[in-house]
């Protein structure tokens, strides 16, 4: 698993993108994911664990999503 945090989402629009612990490209997330993973929303800044998932146009998404405990302070 990655370790990421939320740079932006929006969830009328129903998707956003989490920017990687170690740098690099930001990673696209859906509504569909947030919900998979019984989420009720994702906040700019909040912190998460999640794998990256490439599909067959080669576009890479964020998946398996897992929240960080709000007092983790790593």
């Amino acid at each position: 698993m990655i370790s990421g945090t939320v740079g932006n989402y929006d969830g009328k629009k129903g998707y956003g993108y989490i920017s990687p612990e170690g740098g690099g490209k930001d990673i696209y997330v859906n509504i569909k994911e947030v919900d998979r993973a019984y989420v009720s929303r994702l906040a700019v800044g909040q912190r998460l664990n999640f794998e990256i998932k490439i599909d067959h146009f080669g576009r890479s998404s964020a998946v398996r999503l897992k929240l960080f405990p709000k007092n983790d302070k790593r």
